[in-house]
């Protein structure tokens, strides 16, 4: 393995007494949910510290079946979501049908 391929990161997740992921809310942070007008595409576009932060609900949701989390626009959100019209839900469920096989080949830079 080349090390100077991979770099670490270290992320602590504070859990609820019920064991449930908990996220302060900063105002500081949002990202912008982009939907193809054909809906074919979705891009999720933020800062760095607001990318890092979605990257950590994601591996907190991770370790909760049948768990979820609204981010929208509103002051109590976890992160902001833009368009203010938007509810972003993020749900951990194994109910997801199985995809088979990939439609194409990914890009040469996501092979690594």
């Amino acid at each position: 393995m080349d090390s100077s391929k991979y770099t670490e990161e270290r992320v602590v997740i504070e859990l609820t007494d019920q064991g449930y992921p908990y996220f302060a809310s900063d105002s500081k942070l949002s990202i912008e949910v982009r939907v193809a007008a054909d809906d074919s595409e979705v891009e999720i576009v933020g800062s760095s510290e607001s990318l890092r932060r979605l990257g950590e609900i994601l591996i907190g949701l991770s370790r909760c079946k049948d768990y979820h989390i609204h981010l929208d626009g509103s002051s109590e959100s976890v992160i902001a979501v833009t368009p203010v019209s938007t509810n972003l839900v993020i749900t951990n469920s194994d109910d997801l049908p199985v995809v088979d096989s990939r439609t194409s080949d990914p890009p040469d830079w996501a092979r690594g």
